[in-house]
């Protein structure tokens, strides 16, 4: 970010650390809410997650805001269970019901809330050996991936 300019940027502010050090911080709820949030789970469980997820209404600007997270977890527990909820012929070494729960427990709390979720479904292709996403295998191994978009639900 910094070798790209960002740091320089007029209306960027770059806030360095964990998104705990910075989510009750007062500067940042007073600028009106963001037009995009989305968060990385690398390194953090998914209790983590949803108490990310609880600030959410205060830090989404308004009903046109979006907000995403890296998906991903449930999706390296190894098991002997096979993937075969989706077309592929392959068999994977992670465990597909895991991370069909996660997603689903992801929606409803993002629903409580107030958030609704698109999910789209993206192909990773195992075919390729380096793959799209290159050596993130390491930590996500199914042939798709959810990736989640949400809003704040419309006030009626």
């Amino acid at each position: 970010m910094k070798d790209n300019g960002w740091y320089q940027k007029k209306g960027v502010k770059i806030l360095e650390g964990k998104w705990q050090d910075f989510v009750d911080n007062a500067e940042l709820l007073e600028t009106g809410g963001f037009d995009v949030i989305y968060t990385d789970t690398f390194s953090e469980d998914y209790s983590d997650l949803r108490k990310f997820f609880e600030h959410l209404p205060d830090l989404l600007a308004d009903g046109n805001s979006r907000f995403s997270f890296f998906n991903g977890l449930g999706a390296t527990s190894k098991s002997s269970l096979t993937f075969t909820r989706h077309t592929y012929s392959s068999s994977c070494s992670s465990d597909a019901l895991f991370y069909d729960v996660y997603t689903r427990i992801s929606e409803l709390h993002l629903d409580g809330v107030g958030l609704d979720v698109a999910w789209g479904d993206v192909d990773i292709g195992f075919e390729d050996k380096e793959g799209r996403w290159g050596q993130s295998r390491e930590y996500f191994s199914l042939p798709l991936y959810r990736l989640p978009i949400g809003k704040m639900k419309a006030v009626p």
